[in-house]
C-alpha cells in the first residue's frame, strides 16, 4: 500500500510539473524510485492514462536538466544518485511505446547522448527518432558535440546527406559551419567549448568527404540583401559559406577551400579579400590571372566588395583597412554614403594609434569630401592618448561645437588626457550633448554627467565624475533641469548594481553643494532609490541600510512617504520602518514609484505580492482599496499579486490561501482585467501559470472567468488555458470550466495545443484533444450545445477585434504585426483579430 501511495504522489507531482531538478524533494523522490522492485517503473509507464504519460515526460525533462547542467551546485546535489539508470529506464519505456518515442524523440536522443549510450541511441534512431532529413537530427549532432561524444556523432552523421536543405534553406553542413564560427567568435573558449569545436570540425571533415557544397549561398542579413538588390548583383556574386568562413574562421576556410567547385579562372569574393590583404600588387596580379569575366564585370564586383566592408551586422561585419586601401589604390570608387561608416570603422580599428594605412585612407576620404561629424569625432577617442583626435582636428572647423559626445566617451574610458584636450579646445562641459543615448527608460538624457552614468552602469568611475564636476559639469539629467532629482530618477529606473556606488557619491556632492540642505524633490528621489535598491536580495544590506539611516537621521522622512511605502514593503524592510511610513502617509492607496520595470504597487498590492497576511489585513482596516487597478505592464491588483506569489513552504501556502480568501471576502473582484501588456495576469491566469489547483478551484468557485485577457501584440497564446500547458490537472480543471485559448482557431483550443506541443507537454495535448472529441460527441447529440459554443467563440472574437481596433501602434509595432500575422497564419490563427460577420 505504501508503494502505491508513493507512486500516486510521484505521478501527481510529475504530471503537474511541481518538481524541479534543483529541489531536495526531487532528489528524495528519484532515490525512492530507484529503490522500487525491478520492473515496477517500467510496468507503471505501460498505462495509457494522460497523467502517467505526463509523469514520464516530466521525469525525462528533469533527468535531461540534471545531466546537461553545468552548475557545480547541481552536480554536487546529485552526485550520489544514479541518474544514468533512470535515463536508461525512461528510454527503454519509450522503445516499447511508439507514440511516446515519436513525440519526444529529440529529448530521448538527447538523454541517450548525455549518458553516452551508443546502443540506446542506435535503437532510438532505428525506431524512427530524429529522422535524417529533419532539424531534429541536426540538433542531435549539436547535442553530441556539446557532450563531447565522438561515438554518438559518428552514429548520427552516418548516411546523412550534408547538402539536404530544410525549410529555411540551411543544410546539415551549413548549420554545423554556423555553430563552429559562433564558437570561434566567443572571446574566451572553455576547455569544454574547445573540445566541442574540435568535434564539429571533424563533422565538417566527414561532410566534406561526403561531398558537402562549400559554395552554398550564405543567408544574407537585411542590410546585405538590400545592398545586393540595390546593385543588381547576379546570383553568382552572392556570398557563399566559403566567403563567410574566410572572414571569421581561417582554419575552417583552409579546410573548405580545396573543395570549392568554382573554376580557377573565376574571380571570387574570398580571392579578392585574400589578395587585397597582401597589398595593391597582389590584388592587381590576382585580377589579371582571372580571365572569365569582363573588365566591367570585375569593376562592378570590386565595387560591391568594397561596399560590403561597411555593412554593420552581426552576421556580416568584416572590415580590414588593408583591403579598403588596396581597392581604393587600384581606382575602385567608394560610395559617398559609405564615407562616414568607413571613417568610424577605421578609427575603431586603429585603437587610437596612427598607422600608414589608416592615415592614407583618411586622407583619401577627406580629399573626396568627407565632413567630420560628432559621430566620427567621437569614434576617434580611445582609452589612451589623443593621436587620432589630433589627426582629425586638422579637418574640423569647430571642435567645441561637435566635441560633446567625444568628451563623454573620453570620460567613460578614463582618458583624462583626452578630456583635458577636448575642454582645452572649447568643448562646453555644461552644454547639451547630442549623443546617441537620447532617452533611457523613457527619460531624456543630454548632459555630460547623465550620459556618462548611462554608459557606465556596470562600473561607474566616481573619480572621473568628481573630475568632471570639478571642471564645471552640473549634476543634472538634462540641461533644463533645476536640480539633481532627474539623475536619481535615472539611477532608480536602471536598477543596476552601480547605484551602490553612485548614490553615496551623489549624496556627498549634494551635501557639499553649499546650501546645507537637500531639495524636496531630490530627497524624495533618493529615498525612492534606497527603498527599492535591494528588491532582489532584501532590504537589509549594510550599504543601503546605512544610506537609509543617513537620510532618516539627517533629513527626516521623505516629503511623500506613501510614494515609497509599496517599494519598502516589496523590499521586505523591517516592520518598524514600514509602520513609521504608514503612520506618516496621507493616502494609503498611493501607488509607489516604479519598483521594477513597469510595475507600480499600492501598499496593499505590495503586501499581497510578498505574502504578508498581517500587513494586508492592517492596510485594509485603515482604508486600503482591495480593487485598486493594476498599473504598469507588470502591475497586479492585490488578488492578482497574491495569486502570482510563489510559496516555498506549506506554511507559506496556507498563508497564501488565507490572503486570497480574505481579499475575496472583502470584495476583491476575481475578474479584474490584467495589466495592459503581455505580462498582465488575471488571478486565474496567475494560478494557472503556477499550476496551483487549490487556488484555481477557490477562484472558479467565486466566479472567475478563465477567458478574460487583454488582446496583446504577440503571437504567443497567453490565456489561462494556454498558461496551464505544463499541468495535467490544471488543464482538466480549466477545460471543465469552459476555458478556451487566446488563439482559438476553428476549435477554440488551437493556441493551447500549440503551446503544449512546442514545450514538449504532449500528455496535455492529448487531454485537450480528448476534451475536444467529447465535446464533438455532445454536439452531435445536442445541436443547441454547438450553437452555445459557437456563440461563446463569437463573443470572444468580437471582444478581441474591438480591443485590437482601439489599440494604437507605433512604427515598430506595426512592423512586428506583420511578422506575427505571418506566424499566426502558419498556425491557422486569426491575427490580427477581425470582427466576425
Amino acid at each position: 500500500m505504501e508503494v502505491y501511495c508513493f507512486l500516486a504522489q510521484a505521478i501527481y507531482l510529475l504530471s503537474n510539473s511541481l518538481l524541479h531538478y534543483h529541489d531536495l524533494n526531487t532528489i528524495e523522490l528519484i532515490k525512492a524510485l530507484l529503490q522500487l522492485p525491478p520492473g515496477t517503473l517500467f510496468s507503471l509507464f505501460q498505462n495509457d492514462f494522460p497523467s502517467i504519460y505526463a509523469a514520464w515526460e516530466g521525469l525525462l525533462r528533469i533527468v535531461i536538466s540534471i545531466l546537461s547542467s553545468l552548475e557545480r551546485e547541481v552536480l554536487q546535489m546529485w552526485r550520489n544518485v544514479d541518474i544514468h539508470s533512470v535515463a536508461c529506464s525512461l528510454i527503454e519505456v519509450a522503445l516499447h511505446r511508439t507514440k511516446w518515442l515519436i513525440e519526444n524523440d529529440k529529448d530521448l536522443v538527447h538523454a541517450a547522448i548525455l549518458i553516452s549510450n551508443s546502443n540506446l541511441l542506435e535503437r532510438l534512431l532505428g525506431k524512427g527518432a530524429c529522422p535524417e532529413r529533419t532539424w531534429k537530427r541536426i540538433i542531435a549532432i549539436y547535442y553530441a558535440a556539446e557532450a563531447s561524444s565522438a561515438p554518438c556523432i559518428k552514429i548520427l552523421i552516418e548516411g546523412c546527406d550534408p547538402n539536404h536543405r530544410l525549410k529555411d534553406s540551411r543544410s546539415h553542413f551549413t548549420f554545423i559551419l554556423e555553430e563552429i564560427i559562433r564558437l570561434k567568435r566567443c572571446k574566451h573558449l572553455s576547455e569544454r567549448q574547445n573540445k566541442q569545436r574540435e568535434l564539429l570540425l571533424r563533422v565538417v571533415d566527414s561532410y566534406l568527404e561526403a561531398g558537402a557544397d562549400v559554395n552554398s549561398p550564405y543567408p544574407s542579413c537585411d542590410k546585405h540583401r538590400e545592398l545586393l538588390e540595390q546593385t543588381k548583383a547576379p546570383k553568382d556574386w552572392y556570398p557563399t559559406f566559403l566567403d563567410w568562413s574566410f572572414q571569421y574562421d581561417r582554419e575552417l576556410f583552409d579546410r573548405m577551400q580545396p573543395r570549392s567547385s568554382v573554376d580557377e579562372t573565376t574571380i571570387t569574393r574570398h580571392g579578392i579579400l585574400l589578395a587585397a590583404m597582401q597589398g595593391r600588387s597582389a590584388l592587381s596580379g590576382y585580377i589579371r590571372s582571372r580571365s572569365s569575366q569582363t573588365a566591367t564585370e570585375v569593376s562592378q564586383f570590386l565595387e560591391l566588395v568594397i561596399r560590403e566592408q561597411f555593412i554593420s551586422s552581426f552576421l556580416w561585419g568584416f572590415f580590414n583597412i588593408k583591403i579598403v586601401k588596396s581597392l581604393l589604390s587600384i581606382g575602385i570608387q567608394m560610395h559617398h554614403s559609405d564615407y562616414s561608416i568607413c571613417c568610424m570603422r577605421l578609427l575603431k580599428h586603429s585603437r587610437g594609434r596612427e598607422d600608414y594605412d589608416s592615415l592614407w585612407v583618411l586622407n583619401h576620404l577627406f580629399q573626396n569630401g568627407l565632413v567630420v561629424t560628432w559621430h566620427i569625432f567621437r569614434a576617434a577617442v580611445s582609452k589612451e592618448g589623443i593621436d587620432m583626435l589630433d589627426v582629425l582636428r586638422k579637418y574640423v572647423v569647430d571642435v567645441g561645437k561637435i566635441g560633446g559626445p567625444a568628451l563623454v566617451k573620453a570620460a567613460r574610458l578614463g582618458n583624462y588626457e583626452a578630456v583635458g584636450w577636448l575642454l582645452g579646445f572649447g568643448v562646453d562641459i555644461k552644454s547639451l550633448i547630442p549623443d546617441r543615448i537620447g532617452t533611457r527608460h523613457d527619460l531624456e538624457v543630454n548632459t555630460v554627467i547623465g550620459i556618462f552614468i548611462c554608459e557606465s552602469w556596470e562600473n561607474p568611475d566616481t573619480s572621473m565624475l568628481g573630475y568632471l564636476v570639478g571642471c564645471g559639469a552640473e549634476l543634472k539629467r538634462t540641461v533644463s533641469d533645476q536640480h539633481a532629482g532627474g539623475l536619481f530618477e535615472l539611477i532608480r529606473k536602471s536598477r543596476k548594481g552601480s547605484a551602490t556606488r553612485l548614490v553615496p557619491w551623489l549624496l556627498d556632492q549634494l551635501e557639499v553643494r553649499g546650501t546645507g540642505k537637500m531639495l524636496r524633490v531630490e530627497l524624495q528621489a533618493i529615498y525612492a532609490i534606497a527603498a527599492i535598491a535591494n528588491f532582489d536580495k532584501g532590504f537589509e544590506s549594510s550599504s543601503w541600510s546605512s544610506i537609509f539611516n543617513r537620510l532618516r537621521n539627517t533629513y527626516g522622512l521623505p516629503p511623500c512617504p506613501e510614494a515609497i511605502l509599496g517599494s519598502m514593503i516589496v523590499a521586505k524592510a523591517p516592520d518598524e520602518r514600514i509602520q513609521e511610513l504608514i503612520r506618516a502617509s496621507i493616502d494609503i492607496n498611493t501607488y509607489s514609484e516604479e519598483i521594477f520595470y513597469g510595475s507600480y504597487y499600492t501598499p496593499i498590492q505590495a503586501a499581497a505580492s510578498v505574502g504578508n497576511y498581517p500587513l494586508v489585513v492592517q492596510l485594509f482596516e485603515i482604508g486600503a482599496d482591495v480593487n485598486s487597478p493594476a498599473r504598469g505592464k507588470y502591475g497586479r491588483t492585490a488578488l492578482q499579486a497574491i495569486c502570482g506569489w510563489n510559496p516555498v513552504s506549506e506554511k507559506d501556502k496556507s498563508r497564501q490561501q488565507d490572503i486570497v480568501n480574505f481579499l475575496i471576502e472583502k470584495g476583491a473582484n476575481v475578474n479584474t482585467a490584467p495589466a495592459h501588456g503581455y505580462f498582465g495576469l488575471t488571478a486565474i491566469m496567475a494560478s494557472a501559470a503556477h499550476g496551483d489547483i487549490e487556488l484555481a478551484t477557490i477562484l472558479l468557485a467565486h466566479g472567475a472567468d478563465p477567458n478574460i485577457y487583454q488582446w496583446q501584440l504577440t503571437s504567443i497564446p497567453y490565456a489561462a488555458l494556454d498558461r496551464a500547458y505544463s499541468s495535467c490537472d490544471m488543464t482538466k480543471l480549466l477545460l471543465n470550466a469552459g476555458a478556451l485559448s487566446s488563439h482559438r482557431g476553428s476549435t477554440g483550443y488551437e493556441g493551447a495545443l500549440w503551446v503544449a506541443e512546442h514545450t514538449g507537454h504532449h500528455a496535455v495535448v492529448d487531454i485537450i484533444r480528448d476534451h475536444m472529441l467529447q465535446k464533438e460527441e455532445q454536439f452531435r447529440s445536442k445541436s443547441e450545445l454547438r450553437d452555445l459554443h459557437n456563440a461563446v467563440l463569437h463573443r470572444l472574437d468580437l471582444g478581441d477585434a474591438s480591443r485590437h481596433a482601439n489599440e494604437t501602434y507605433d512604427e515598430l509595432e506595426t512592423r512586428e504585426i506583420k511578422g506575427i500575422q505571418r506566424r499566426a497564419s502558419e498556425r491557422g490563427w486569426n491575427y490580427p483579430p477581425q470582427s466576425p460577420l
